[in-house]
Formats: C-alpha cells, structure tokens, sequence
C-alpha cells in the first residue's frame, strides 16, 4: 500500500487589527483640547488686563471710545458726559450666570463710592424684548446704579465684546485704565477704584 503524504501544517498568518477605534479616540481628544482652548480663549473668565489693546477700537491707556446707549427708560447716555467721575461701565445680560452673579458685588461697590462720584453704566446686551426681563431682575435684586440698553448689540459688536460680562474702568479724564473679561475681581476693582478717586481728589 502507497503511504499517506502528511501534510505539512503552516501558521495561520494574523490578519492586521483594525486601528479605526484608535482613531476615532484621537479625534475625541482632539476636539476635546479644541473646545478648551477656545473656551480659555473666548471666555477669559475673571481675567484683568492694565495695559495694551483689547478688541478693534478700546486700548488700555487710550481714550475710552464713544459710547451712545439709551437707558432702559429710554432716554439718551453719553459716556462723555461723566467726564471728571470714575465710571466703570459692565456689559451684562440677565442669561449670563457670571453676570447675575457680580451684580451685588457691582451694587456694593456703588453704594460705598457713589458719594465720592463713581458712577457705574450697566449696558444690558439683550434685544427689546427682553427689557422689561432686565427691568424685572435689576428691580427684584434692588439694583440702583445706571442701567443702559444695547438692543441691536452695536455697542458689543463694535468694540469685540469677547464675552460676557465685561467691565472697563474709566478715569475723571476718559481713559480707559483696567479691563476685566468674565466675573469681575472685586478686590482689584476696589483698589483700582480708591487709588482713581484719592488721585482725582473725590
């Protein structure tokens, strides 16, 4: 009888894994590192800066730019008619949770200065219908300090508001001397303020 061959056995060869999934985790990452980025950017949550440009037309330093707004009543602010006070002008909307959050702060900070002629430009960046909302809240929280309007958020779109809120401090002379973007620094603002108004006499 003829013998059998025995068939020689080889290794299967490994088909190579499919790397998708490890793809797919880097785009993750990717995207995730993207959005903080953008939100340390965009956000600038509590940050204060004492000299150099901010946005197209307001530079720390510089004259503060023209600023027209009607107050929530109607009638017509200009912010060169404060000329010779300390004013701090905020940019706020009743859905900004940080804005909410500094407005007893901003309140307090009027009410111990006001005698000394601090004034505060609260510009509510909201659109007309949503007025009488920022009515409501400024009157529920017993805001008293100036309160503005910006409807079309001109103002905003002007000066590249990069977000909300925003506070610029102006001195007696209309120069824009520190700006916070994001919650303000109340102790900051403080010394800021003091050292404006002991330096104006007020």
């Amino acid at each position: 009888m003829a013998k059998k061959k025995r068939r020689t056995s080889y290794p299967k060869q490994q088909k190579p894994q499919k790397r998708g999934g490890a793809n797919v985790y880097l785009l993750i990452a990717a995207a995730l590192l993207l959005l903080v980025f953008a939100a340390l950017v965009f956000s600038g949550r509590g940050k204060s800066q004492a000299k150099g440009a901010v946005g197209s037309t307001l530079k720390i330093g510089g004259l503060a730019p023209a600023l027209e707004v009607k107050s929530l009543d109607g009638k017509d602010i200009d912010l060169r008619d404060f000329r010779g006070h300390v004013v701090l002008v905020n940019f706020w909307a009743t859905w900004c949770p940080p804005c909410r959050a500094e407005m007893p702060d901003l309140e307090q900070m009027y009410e111990d200065y006001k005698s000394k002629g601090f004034v505060i430009l609260g510009v509510n960046a909201e659109p007309p219908q949503q007025i009488p909302v920022a009515k409501q809240f400024l009157a529920e929280h017993g805001i008293t300090f100036l309160a503005a309007q910006d409807p079309m958020a001109s103002v905003n779109n002007a000066y590249r508001i990069r977000g909300l809120p925003t506070s610029w401090l102006v001195n007696p002379e209309g120069i824009v001397v520190r700006v916070w973007t994001g919650r303000i620094q109340v102790q900051d603002a403080r010394q800021a303020i003091e050292k404006l108004l002991q330096k104006s006499g007020q």
